[in-house]
């Protein structure tokens, strides 16, 4: 599975049900994913814009049309990605709970979160940077670009915000700093007006949990939020991570069509514990409808894309030995039961009932 294979018969290494390799294999050809089972203008709509073509293809993700404008927002993700990456920070205001986060204001028309490397957290930039890579080779664009930065600590404490100074001081001794006298974090894309969805809360979430059934009656209203849950369990699972229903990481924007992916530092851990990897078997297990081009991109995911797509990233890709040794095993291994659960789905409900979603 590490290695690259040619695309036209790369779908066959998985087990999925016969007529998924067969369409998935010609659409993969083609460089396009079928809508499959019938969906509304809405939901076609918004998932036409952000997804693009699979990475294996060859395909540059920071150019492709599908990629252009992160959103919800007017920025292209090219533009967005240069910005964190060469922008000074200025103004910084502490906004962060369990993590150190501060608000920055950038050179642009935009801002800015730096999620810190702490004590607690030490990996938590660097894991926000990976889970934003893997979601490009996913073609989830909802999840805010992230470039991992290093940034001298005096600047940092120079350009907080005085108004925060005394908050500024009891985050501070949480930060880790290197004998450099520099930090590292992540720059992460700030969406503005972000609200709390209804799905954030266990019973809210319950009948938008049941749409994605099989034999559930899917209203017209409900298709575009059962479609962007589906694909944040599929996510979460890859990621490793179990603390998507803990504080306000469930959100969108003003008029609740957006399910913004966001707050990875808790992902990727090198031993799950039992508890949290029950929890997101359970979490998968309640979903039985997904997104066909997700599942595509899933299934003919390699080591390779993975790997090209982390050096887009300089500072990541100087963590090569993390990501191979400690990342790829653990999201291709949960890949696998992924697969294994949609097959089992497919094979008992027919191909298009549980492919429903572009």
């Amino acid at each position: 599975m590490l290695e690259r294979v040619r695309t036209s018969w790369v779908l066959l290494v998985v087990s999925l049900p016969p007529a998924v390799f067969a369409v998935l294999a010609c659409e993969r050809d083609a460089g396009v994913l079928t809508a499959g089972a019938a969906y509304n203008t809405q939901a076609a709509a918004i998932r036409s814009e952000p997804r693009a073509a699979p990475t294996t293809r060859g395909d540059d993700p920071h150019t492709g049309a599908a990629f252009d404008r992160f959103p919800g927002s007017a920025f292209s993700v090219e533009q967005i990605v240069r910005v964190l990456a060469g922008s000074t920070f200025t103004e910084l205001r502490p906004v962060g709970t369990t993590s150190v986060v501060l608000r920055a204001n950038l050179d642009a028309p935009f801002r800015a979160a730096l999620k810190l490397a702490s004590q607690d957290l030490p990996m938590a930039p660097a894991t926000e940077a990976a889970a934003y890579r893997l979601a490009r080779c996913l073609g989830l664009t909802t999840v805010p670009p992230v470039v991992l930065r290093r940034l001298p600590y005096r600047s940092v404490e120079h350009a907080i915000d005085p108004r925060h100074i005394d908050r500024w001081g009891e985050l501070a001794p949480r930060v880790t700093v290197d004998s450099g006298s520099q930090l590292e974090a992540a720059a992460i894309f700030w969406i503005e007006g972000l609200r709390d969805l209804p799905i954030a809360g266990r019973e809210d979430r319950q009948p938008v949990l049941q749409v994605l059934l099989q034999g559930s009656v899917v209203s017209a209203d409900q298709q575009l939020m059962a479609a962007q849950l589906s694909d944040l369990s599929v996510f979460d699972l890859l990621l490793g991570n179990g603390d998507r229903w803990s504080g306000s990481n469930v959100q969108g924007d003003v008029s609740g069509q957006w399910l913004y992916i966001r707050d990875h530092d808790h992902a990727f851990a090198t031993h799950l514990r039992p508890e949290v990897e029950a929890r997101l078997i359970t979490q998968i297990g309640q979903v039985e409808r997904f997104s066909r081009g997700l599942i595509a991109r899933v299934h003919a995911l390699t080591a390779l894309d993975f790997e090209r797509e982390w050096t887009r990233d300089p500072l990541l890709a100087a963590r090569s030995g993390w990501l191979r040794e400690r990342v790829l095993p653990g999201v291709l291994a949960r890949r696998a039961k992924l697969l294994d659960h949609v097959k089992a789905l497919a094979l008992r409900h027919g191909e298009d009932a549980v492919l429903a979603f572009p």
